[in-house]
């Protein structure tokens, strides 16, 4: 029986895992691909030098590495299920879900292999399905801390957009940025998945955007209200025969800069699209900001 090109990655991927281990590599601690860099050094001087990385090749080698981390994750930690990355950001790292109703909580305030960590991890919804695309839920939904705090590991209550986990999600917030940086590469162990962003947005808790499988009707109501709600107009169409990832975490301030004391019944939300596995990717897309931009997207 003839293997499908998933299924090698998947097995020369373990073999490596297996090997890593054998020799005395951690796999509890891979090391992610440089999120500046995936397919390594590009000369700019010379960018149609055929000796260089393509950029389908510079995706392949992050989508192998993403592979390869999440299955090292996997040997210690079996509610992994995927792995997150963003360009331009410090957003690499492997994504859990637990299987039972824990109300969302149990990785609240742990890391990816449980341990107890304030800045937690990036973790899915525990009523996501996952797998391949065509088995995941409607709406797949991860969660992540937006602490407040800078570089220096000092809080400041306000929305610091160079601070841990989702508080990089912020960035969002400059109109360059997300620009040049629409696509969100989460991937589960199944299969290799990109995702272009279509909403971003704060809302309070009362929009249910974090139901996985809503029915149609509510679906489309749901795009709707996400993209009525967003900072842009993209120009992308979603209806409720696509999938998409909802990213979620909390806030210090709104739109408006109100400042907010946490915890508080709002939440800022970046919303994407899974695209087709043979999907163009574009170096910038078209936006244009509307009336719910934030005044001050620095959150000062």
């Amino acid at each position: 029986m003839k293997l499908t090109t998933r299924l090698l990655a998947l097995l020369l991927a373990l073999c490596m895992v297996f090997a890593f281990a054998a020799c005395g590599k951690d796999p509890a601690n891979p090391d992610p691909v440089d999120p500046s860099n995936p397919a390594g050094p590009v000369d700019p001087a010379n960018p149609d030098d055929p000796t260089q990385p393509t950029k389908e090749e510079q995706l392949k080698e992050l989508q192998k590495t993403m592979l390869e981390n999440t299955l090292a994750m996997q040997q210690k930690n079996k509610d992994t299920i995927g792995w997150i990355y963003i360009d331009g950001t410090t957003v690499n790292d492997v994504v859990v879900k637990v299987n039972y109703n824990d109300d969302n909580k149990y990785y609240l305030s742990r890391n990816a292999l449980g341990e107890n960590d304030k800045d937690g991890c990036y973790y899915a919804d525990w009523r996501c399905k996952t797998g391949n695309r065509n088995s995941i839920s409607k709406n797949t939904v991860i969660y992540g801390h937006n602490k407040g705090r800078n570089e220096n590991d000092n809080y400041t209550s306000v929305n610091y957009p160079n601070g841990p986990k989702f508080a990089q999600l912020l960035k969002y917030q400059d109109e360059e940025f997300a620009k040049t940086n629409p696509y969100i590469y989460y991937s589960t162990i199944e299969e290799d998945m990109v995702w272009q962003v279509f909403a971003v947005f704060y809302t309070d808790i009362k929009f249910d955007y974090i139901e996985p499988n809503p029915a149609d009707a509510t679906f489309n109501s749901l795009l709707k209200k996400a993209q009525d709600l967003s900072f842009y107009n993209y120009d992308v169409e979603v209806s409720s025969n696509d999938k998409i990832l909802t990213l979620s975490t909390c806030t210090y301030r709104l739109a408006d800069g109100t400042k907010l004391h946490y915890p508080n019944d709002y939440r800022y939300v970046v919303m994407a699209k899974l695209l087709p596995a043979d999907a163009v990717l574009e170096d910038t897309v078209s936006l244009t900001v509307t009336k719910n931009a934030p005044v001050n997207p620095a959150g000062e």
